[in-house]
């Protein structure tokens, strides 16, 4: 495929990813989802495909088992591998299934995590990454123009798979697998960056479906549409280096130097909350805000916190008993004197955000 239509791609993925690509669970469901989409291909030209066990077995234990038994399950059932015996596409879907529950948690590490992210579950109504795309909630969006960008790129990706010549491009699982791509960013704004990371190989797969005077531009186009690219890969590499409220918060996490001298970011968390306690021994059970949870276990360890992020570890009951006592409940001192807290800390609004 050309070579600009990858730097494009790339670049424009980049962009609308945005602060998705922070150091988050997610990274490795990044990286399994290359390497299935690898092994497939590798099946495809007569390879085994035994190897997606074992992936669905630290997938699932790293991040989660959803991602890997949705896409593999639907590949391998669906005819992404044609020339696959039924047998044999049978034993690597039930395969799958079996690898997606070796976890501490067995079985519940899939039905909790449906549950949680069905509608209608507190995670969704609360979490707003889980909220869609195009929620009137999302008037803050970083990235400029990425809610159009995605549902403008998901768009003609649908049809080009629903138009492509492709024979196994037109089997039922890749078509679903190409609309769950799609519709994932619409469905919650978390999702954005599986339809930005799967832009390039999308494309390249569906290219053949596009009409010939796009996919074999003149040479103008063709310098035209390197500028282009050029420009795309440029303006989120300057977004890295140089100051402004927009790169920053938009298209990555750090603050602005030349050179780029890349550290995370702690605004937003209670930095000199944190300095004060490492200061003085005050404050051995917390109840904190749910943001702070992580940050808190990472920067005072010898405290206990009430909650961190980590939502499927402490479970639907748990994070409602924080809501209504964050938000003070009728049992708000009677679940602050049971846990022993002897110290809160958490946000409330001010007229520029939450303090």
């Amino acid at each position: 495929r050309p070579p600009w239509l990858f730097a494009l791609l790339l670049a424009a993925g980049t962009a609308a990813a945005g602060d998705r690509f922070v150091p988050r669970p997610q990274i490795f469901t990044y990286l399994c989802l290359a390497i299935l989409f690898e092994r497939l291909e590798a099946v495809r030209r007569g390879g085994s495909p035994w190897f997606l066990i074992p992936l669905q077995i630290f997938w699932t234990n790293i991040h989660g088992p959803l991602w890997g038994l949705f896409f593999g399950s639907l590949l391998v059932l669906g005819g992404g591998v044609p020339d696959l015996a039924i047998r044999r596409r049978l034993m690597t879907g039930a395969g799958l299934l079996a690898a997606s529950i070796v976890h501490p948690q067995g079985f519940h590490v899939l039905t909790d995590n449906i549950a949680a992210v069905s509608a209608g579950g507190l995670y969704r109504q609360t979490i707003r990454e889980w909220l869609p795309l195009a929620s009137p909630l999302q008037p803050d969006l970083p990235q400029i123009g990425a809610t159009w960008f995605l549902i403008a790129a998901g768009g003609l990706t649908l049809l080009a798979a629903l138009t492509s010549p492709a024979r196994f491009v037109r089997r039922w699982g890749v078509i679903l697998c190409v609309a769950a791509i799609v519709a994932a960013p619409l469905a919650a704004i978390r999702n954005r960056d599986l339809l930005a990371i799967g832009l390039a190989p999308l494309t390249a797969l569906l290219w053949p479906a596009f009409p010939e005077p796009l996919r074999r531009p003149r040479r103008i186009a063709s310098v035209l549409c390197g500028a282009a690219a050029l420009a795309a890969l440029v303006i989120p590499a300057c977004g890295l280096a140089l100051p402004g409220p927009g790169f920053r918060r938009g298209m990555n996490r750090y603050d602005g130097a030349l050179p780029p001298r890349f550290a995370l970011s702690t605004e937003g968390f209670p930095v000199a909350a944190v300095d004060f306690l490492r200061r003085h021994a005050v404050g051995r059970r917390i109840f904190n805000a749910y943001d702070y949870g992580g940050f808190l276990i990472d920067r005072v360890r010898d405290r206990r916190v009430f909650v961190d992020g980590r939502y499927f570890i402490y479970g639907e009951d748990l994070y409602q008993t924080y809501l209504e006592t964050r938000d003070g409940g009728p049992m708000a001192l009677d679940t602050l004197d049971r846990t022993k807290t002897d110290l809160l800390l958490v946000r409330y609004p001010q007229p520029d955000g939450y303090q």
